[in-house]
């Protein structure tokens, strides 16, 4: 009896969950920054199996690949991208059993002078500067708004660009990550206390941040404004209603000839990752925005306004995901739009200049 309580999983069952520990884009990094030494060392007439190269040799041959790797247009890479490399040939050896640890190792002391003095040329020569996500200013929050409510476009594809932008933004979900792998289950409507319903993602994902099940759900929620027209969870309500009843899928593509009679305005199939992809950009081109926002623009967005109404770390980092509050430092510690002007204009006034 106790035997049948227990699966008997084969060799091949048990590897694909072990290989499921790692987030697609560190295992992407790992095998970039691997094929990308094997090549440097082949091109030098080297021996390019890794993991079989003495600590010594691969100290060696570290050292001048750091100064000497340059990308497909010859040109360096940033430093964000040298650190990449650097990571990703670390965590190859250790997943392949290996005892070096280039990065922390002793007998890497050579190849570790090399790394820094590489980054320091590489800030120099400014290729090293990290590259933020812009924020949305009030301007074009009020235009996308203004763009949402339209009839600029079929009221369907609209009506799915907004609750896009609404899960986004209310859940500060991470760019396109995990938006393909929603289903209708993932979220849910509640009322609380007061009377209010409100939409909470009910089926957790993981992501960059948490790739480990660590029971810490977002927090966010996306409350009902009665009596507004525009109200986000009676918008909320209208797409899942019209939502095709054969697919679980949450994002599926908006029929053609969009008739509002008709009970299901999207079809089975589900959008693809690159219209998912493109989703933000494509939104920022229709409403006419300042500039070209990507997907992740509207979490930084959502963290940025949530820090900029004084709400304390620990709650922000509740709804964006945040492992911890130094993380939300790079958000925090930027200047808005707003604040900018602000300044400009006071600077102005010192000088008997109206704004």
């Amino acid at each position: 009896m106790a035997a049948n309580r227990f699966a008997a999983l084969s060799a091949e069952e048990k590897q694909h969950i072990l290989d499921g520990k790692d987030a697609k884009k560190t295992k992407d990094v790992t095998k970039y920054a691997v094929n990308l030494l094997r090549e440097y060392l082949e091109a030098k007439g080297e021996p390019n199996d890794i993991k079989d190269i003495s600590a010594s040799d691969l100290d060696k041959h570290l050292s001048s690949f750091y100064m000497e790797a340059r990308s497909r247009k010859g040109e360096k890479y940033k430093k964000s991208t040298i650190v990449s490399l650097r990571f990703g040939i670390n965590r190859y050896l250790s997943d392949s059993g290996s005892d070096c640890d280039i990065i922390k190792g002793k007998d890497f002391k050579k190849s570790n002078d090399a790394f820094k003095a590489v980054v320091k040329n590489l800030k120099e020569v400014g290729k090293a500067a990290v590259e933020h996500y812009e924020s949305i200013p009030p301007g074009d929050m009020e235009k996308l708004h203004n763009y949402f409510n339209s009839s600029t476009v079929a009221h369907n594809v609209l009506l799915q660009q907004k609750i896009y932008f609404y899960i986004a933004y209310y859940m500060c979900h991470r760019g396109r990550e995990g938006l393909r792998e929603l289903t209708k289950d993932h979220f849910g409507i509640k009322t609380d206390s007061t009377g209010l319903k409100y939409i909470y993602q009910k089926v957790d994902q993981l992501q960059k941040n948490h790739q480990n099940d660590d029971e810490k759900g977002n927090c966010g929620r996306l409350y009902e404004t009665p009596g507004a027209s525009d109200c986000p969870v009676k918008a909320f309500i209208e797409y899942t209603s019209h939502l095709h009843p054969d697919s679980d899928s949450f994002f599926t593509r908006p029929v053609d000839n969009f008739n509002k009679k008709e009970p299901y305005w999207y079809s089975c199939r589900f959008l693809g990752k690159y219209t998912i992809g493109m989703m933000m950009k494509t939104i920022s081109k229709e409403a006419n925005l300042s500039q070209i926002y990507t997907n992740h623009c509207i979490r930084s967005t959502c963290v940025t306004n949530l820090d900029e109404n004084e709400f304390p770390d620990r709650h922000i980092t509740a709804v964006s995901g945040h492992k911890s509050l130094s993380s939300l430092k790079s958000y925090s510690q930027r200047t808005s739009e707003k604040k900018k002007s602000q300044m400009s204009y006071s600077l102005s006034a010192s000088m008997g200049l109206a704004p």
